[in-house]
């Protein structure tokens, strides 16, 4: 039984049924971080400094930016 300040969900890992996986885009350069956003399109970095959207609605991937 876990402490009573302890979160079971950061600890316990869910069933993997649980989940779907969905590639949206392959071939990246080392995606570091996403979001997703409320019109669930995917705003996410690679590791060489790209920002990148992936389109929901068209499933099309633009580059939005560069650090």
């Amino acid at each position: 039984m876990p402490k009573k300040d302890e979160d079971p969900f950061a600890t316990i890992r869910p069933e993997e049924s649980r989940f779907t996986k969905i590639t949206l885009v392959e071939k990246l350069n080392e995606p570091m971080e996403l979001e997703v956003l409320d019109n669930f399109d995917v705003l996410f970095i690679e590791r060489a400094g790209k920002i990148r959207r992936y389109v929901s609605e068209t499933g099309v991937v633009e580059e939005v930016g560069f650090f």
